[in-house]
């Protein structure tokens, strides 16, 4: 039986049903897919950036799927893996992006998330600057794990 909570949950689900078949869509349509986050990373940036890169693998085993940002002086790599280190060329083909827990172009850790094909925004905060083509802004939740855990 669903609880109180699995109930708000899927309440809040339905209200972004329209972002989310287009973020599965993108996830479908793009081989290749690059998960970005904000700089000085805190739980929130890094455990979201690593359950969406986990969910795309698990459930997209074929997708080339990188994480990127810049590493945690304390969670990395005790409670987190290194972030990755893509080249230049990596991001010369087309590719999605996916910018986590971020509000704000000029806080995204590192810049070539501007050279994707398609670009989404997955957030909690307040929806301070419009960047993702499609774009999922809740700020009725605490984090933007809870945000992602809807799709």
């Amino acid at each position: 039986m669903p609880s109180k909570i699995d109930a708000i949950i899927l309440e809040e689900a339905k209200a972004y049903k329209r972002e989310h078949n287009r973020i599965i869509k993108n996830i479908i349509k793009y081989d290749r897919i690059a998960i970005f986050r904000h700089i000085m990373p805190d739980f929130d940036a890094m455990g979201t950036q690593m359950g969406l890169y986990t969910w795309i693998k698990d459930n997209f085993p074929n997708k080339e799927v990188h994480f990127l940002g810049d590493n945690h002086v304390t969670f990395t790599p005790r409670l987190f893996p290194e972030t990755e280190r893509l080249n230049d060329e990596w991001f010369k083909e087309p590719f999605l992006a996916i910018i986590i827990d971020t509000a704000n172009t000029s806080r995204i850790a590192d810049p070539r998330w501007k050279k994707a094909k398609y670009k989404i925004k997955i957030d909690h905060h307040p929806d301070v600057e419009d960047f993702g083509k499609t774009s999922i802004v809740n700020t009725s939740m605490a984090a933007a794990s809870e945000v992602v855990v809807n799709l």
